[in-house]
């Protein structure tokens, strides 16, 4: 089963694909955000292309588990994506995942401006790494 996570972003969205079956990883980056109908097709081209079976969506937490403002956000666009798309969608708590890759990058980029063209895709392939774990599909 090929999975596309997505960590949601009103400018910018990160996008990393996985395979339950090879437990593999794949940062794809990010795509700027114009508006609801742009990103949807820039999706619909992910899903076409990488044959994706399942999308998860990062849900924004603060650390005592109460929603995020931007969680609103995200659960409109997630009604969006189930209205326009024949997929399984499912939301996954993205806690931290942005911060865990800031720390990755940083070991291997000193700039920031380098850590910034990738920091959304690791951020995504890290909500697909959580959601893995958390359905037992990688030990």
């Amino acid at each position: 089963m090929k999975i596309l996570a997505i960590d949601f972003g009103t400018k910018r969205m990160g996008f990393a694909i996985g395979n339950i079956g090879t437990q593999l990883i794949i940062p794809l980056g990010f795509k700027i955000v114009k508006n609801n109908r742009q990103i949807l097709q820039e999706i619909r081209t992910l899903i076409s292309e990488y044959e994706i079976d399942v999308i998860i969506i990062g849900v924004p937490v603060n650390m005592d588990g109460t929603p995020c403002p931007t969680g609103k956000k995200v659960e409109g666009f997630t009604r969006f994506l189930k209205k326009h798309l024949p997929l399984e969608i499912t939301p996954m708590d993205e806690r931290l995942s942005s911060w865990d890759a800031e720390e990755q990058l940083k070991t291997q980029y000193s700039s920031f401006r380098k850590r910034k063209k990738k920091i959304d895709g690791i951020a995504a392939g890290i909500i697909l790494r959580d959601y893995l774990i958390k359905n037992e599909t990688i030990r």
